[in-house]
């Protein structure tokens, strides 16, 4: 095989594991709520930009009774933007497992063992004693569960790089607000959850290009 022709191999085989690593596809589906609804919407406020959906309308989301007990999907349109709303107010009708009123949720399919990264951005509606949790897994010893109380009504925050390892292949990822009084909610956005690459492929990656480099050097 000639030089070049090895060169190219490499440089193919090195760009196929850092597209790999770089692009690791996202679980969730439609995680950005950009999804069309397949249905028209419940109720409108606000001129049309809050419309309320069945869950089983809206991709990915409240599917059904396993899907945040059945609750209905609240989206926001503003600026082009579509984002949800997880309502905090009173709703004896949600899941009640550890408190859980209000739910936005998705199943996703994932690898035992695998670590995975999760992230998503979210605002605090109108007051400033809004909280929610997220839980993924089951309770009562879920693979990730955290509490966000650090709520901004004037700009999204980033929920930082958090990180979980997938205890089954079937795994819950569930917002939820357990009521509180003035409550109103907090809105929801970009959520996304995407394997992290092994440890072997990012060190064949490096290998890949410190050999490139000594080829050239070699030839040179």
């Amino acid at each position: 095989m000639h030089f070049t022709t090895l060169k190219k191999s490499a440089i193919s085989a090195i760009l196929g594991i850092t597209f790999t690593v770089s692009a690791s596809a996202n679980l969730i589906v439609n995680g950005n709520f950009e999804a069309s609804p397949t249905s028209g919407s419940l109720q409108t406020w606000k001129n049309g930009s809050v419309k309320l959906y069945n869950g089983e309308h809206v991709a990915g989301w409240n599917n059904g009774t396993t899907e945040g007990g059945g609750d209905n999907v609240e989206l926001w349109t503003v600026s082009s933007n579509t984002f949800a709303e997880l309502n905090s107010h009173d709703n004896t009708a949600g899941q009640t497992d550890t408190g859980d009123y209000w739910n936005l949720s998705q199943h996703f399919t994932a690898v035992i063992g695998q670590q995975y990264l999760f992230t998503f951005d979210y605002k605090a509606r109108k007051n400033s004693n809004e909280q929610f949790k997220v839980r993924i897994g089951t309770h009562p010893s879920p693979d990730f569960f955290e509490t966000f109380d650090d709520h901004i009504t004037t700009e999204w925050t980033g929920s930082g790089d958090k990180f979980f390892v997938a205890s089954a292949s079937n795994l819950r990822l569930n917002f939820f607000s357990p009521h509180s009084d003035g409550s109103v909610g907090n809105f929801i956005d970009n959520v996304s959850i995407t394997a992290v690459p092994e440890t072997g492929s990012l060190a064949l990656l490096g290998l890949g290009l410190v050999g490139l480099g000594l080829a050239r050097r070699k030839k040179a």
